[in-house]
């Protein structure tokens, strides 16, 4: 008979005809109704809506779990097109000795699993799964490959060897001692949007954004939001501040602001404050805190976080301040943190394709509006136009190169990746890498609905980093950007309704006129991260190089990473006063080096756990 076995240290349990059924941390279980189970991780933002679908009395008690088994008892594996929120899910039919396991459209709730040849081992964190000795602890090189180049790794896979996920959106079914994936979640077939005015597509947007705010509101008066100078983060904040002021309550809302001087450049905007601060200012029942850029060490920041998940860091430099923002609202008991880290591929989609999409579709009379709107606002030269024009044209391969051509030299691989050359030969990507050169347009050519779901799809990391938050601080990190009914609706407008006018991002700009300052709407530049991020990496120079010669004593790492040229690179670091071409400083240092040192530590660390065992 087969087994089923959950492998975290469990709050609650159930063993159901053979199969072992644990949750923890909120997580919730609903055991044998009918030899059907469930475990639920996760939110379910649309339960009104599911009880009375469901014919479930509003006042009657039920978990996530129990919800959950309803509605799989109603529609079977279609179960998950009618559960909005980040959720993992599975349901075990012990009639049928079948096992169905389901994670929302951007895998906020992260569910990974392990076969043998009888048995499953299911968890939502890879270390639940790395605590049975049956389960081997191999990093898997071709994802390591991946994540170095910045190409999108396989959904199906996580960094280790054996150790599978349940990608976003999908469904899996393990049945007979096989697993079977299907995506569930198709965002390519939602039909386009057609509204008679531009204000009803402004309505549409600014309604949507609401209700995914409203849903992830908890009702206690702790919620805190990560607001920068942006658009997006601004937004949520405003609708935010609106809602909880309906119900008297305060909204606490935290911005990382730079310490120190940073090096100017083009197109961008370093210090967020002034911008945030005139949001916080607009709402009287919002607290506005500032957090340094610096507050913490780099490697220390690092550290912590590196210890609650078990994934390479993306952006080590955020660490410092992500950290900050985290400890400082628990410190204020805070519970939920609202973020908008998805919001560029949904509510502020910048639209820019409009005008190559309208020449394809042969809409040749928009697309002399277009451009002649592009030259009157972006500037932009009637020669650029029409080459942009043919690019749109041309297979891909030709356009690419006279985009290139345009542009001028664009970023190759190695100005943004440390990755050994040999490792990855011997990884098979080393042609997709370098045609790709770390643009996922160039993956997608020209189609700018599957770009955003390809980048919503690179951003499957975002499950485990709010994860850490929740491990590290009690924190439970939720984006109304990723919500599924507002992406839906998002990839459902037309590009141009996004760029009207020639303005990139217009149709946020116009949705949240009187709710977000006009500094905040009207600003064409883009806000930068951890602008001052030179000098917290001056400090830590000696721990770099510290840890580059420990990862030579590494065996994956030493043979993953050309740690001889990360060392040249640290032996000259231009400092923090040298203005050069910051662009491509960043490039090198911030996203080469540091992604290449942050991957080298988390091998490093495993090998480590692995001698230990």
């Amino acid at each position: 008979m087969a087994a089923l076995r959950f492998s975290e240290d469990s709050c609650l349990e159930a063993v159901v005809s053979g199969a072992r059924l644990a949750a923890c941390d909120g997580a919730s279980i609903s055991p044998h109704r009918d030899a059907i189970s469930a475990a639920f991780d996760g939110r379910i933002d649309n339960g009104a809506e599911l009880r009375r679908a469901l014919n479930i009395g509003a006042t009657e008690a039920l978990t996530s779990a129990d919800i959950a088994l309803y509605a799989y008892r109603a529609w079977g594996d279609g179960f998950c097109h009618h559960i909005i929120g980040d959720y993992s899910c599975v349901i075990w039919d012990a009639a049928l000795r079948r096992l169905v396991m389901a994670t929302d459209p951007g895998a906020m709730r992260p569910l990974f699993y392990w076969t043998g040849s009888e048995e499953i081992l299911f968890a939502t964190e890879q270390r639940g799964l790395l605590a049975d000795r049956v389960v081997p602890r191999q990093i898997d090189e071709h994802q390591l490959a991946a994540w170095l180049t910045l190409l999108p790794r396989d959904v199906d896979r996580s960094f280790f060897a054996g150790i599978h996920r349940v990608p976003p959106g999908h469904v899996v079914v393990w049945q007979g001692g096989s697993a079977c994936c299907e995506r569930w979640w198709k965002p390519e077939t939602v039909a386009p949007l057609k509204l008679a005015t531009d204000a009803d597509y402004e309505a549409v947007l600014r309604d949507g954004l609401d209700q995914a705010v409203r849903c992830r509101l908890d009702g206690n008066g702790t919620v805190g939001a990560n607001l920068s100078g942006g658009l997006d983060s601004s937004s949520v904040a405003a609708m935010a501040a609106r809602a909880l002021g309906e119900q008297g309550q305060r909204l606490t809302a935290f911005t990382a602001a730079p310490t120190h001087p940073a090096i100017a450049s083009p197109g961008w905007f370093d210090d967020e404050w002034p911008y945030a601060a005139a949001l916080a200012a607009q709402y009287p029942n919002v607290d506005h805190v500032r957090i340094a850029n610096d507050n913490a060490p780099l490697i220390e920041a690092m550290e912590s976080r590196e210890a609650g998940q078990d994934w390479p860091l993306l952006n080590p430099v955020n660490a410092i301040w992500v950290n900050g923002i985290d400890r400082a609202a628990r410190d204020r008991g805070l519970g939920v943190m609202l973020v908008a880290a998805t919001g560029n591929y949904s509510i502020s989609h910048h639209g820019s394709a409009a005008y190559s999409q309208q020449i394809r579709d042969h809409r040749f009379g928009a697309a002399f509006n277009t451009a002649r709107a592009l030259r009157r606002v972006a500037g932009r030269s009637w020669l650029g136009l029409a080459r942009e024009a043919a690019a749109s044209l041309l297979p891909e391969g030709a356009a690419r190169a006279l985009r290139q051509r345009q542009i001028g030299r664009t970023p190759v691989l190695e100005d943004y990746s440390v990755i050994n050359r040999d490792f990855l030969s011997a990884s098979g990507l080393e042609m997709r890498a370098r045609t790709t050169a770390g643009e996922l347009s160039n993956l997608t050519g020209g189609d700018s609905r599957a770009l955003r779901i390809l980048a919503l799809q690179r951003n499957d990391h975002l499950g485990l980093q709010f994860g850490s938050s929740r491990r590290l601080f009690g924190l439970d990190v939720r984006d109304p950007t990723s919500d599924r009914r507002l992406v839906e609706l998002c990839l459902a407008i037309p590009d141009e309704r996004f760029s009207r006018d020639g303005i990139p991002r217009n149709l946020i700009r116009q949705a949240m006129k009187g709710l977000v300052p006009a500094m905040i709407l009207n600003e064409r530049r883009r806000g930068r991260q951890a602008a001052d991020w030179r000098c917290s990496f001056d400090q830590a120079l000696p721990y770099l190089k510290a840890e580059v010669a420990r990862l030579r004593d590494s065996p994956l790492a030493s043979r993953a990473l050309d740690l001889d040229r990360i060392g040249k690179l640290l032996d000259a670091w231009p400092g923090t006063e040298t203005t050069g071409n910051e662009a491509a400083v960043r490039l090198a240092y911030r996203l080469a080096v540091l992604r290449g040192i942050a991957a080298g530590r988390f091998v490093r660390r495993m090998e480590l756990v692995g001698k230990s065992v």
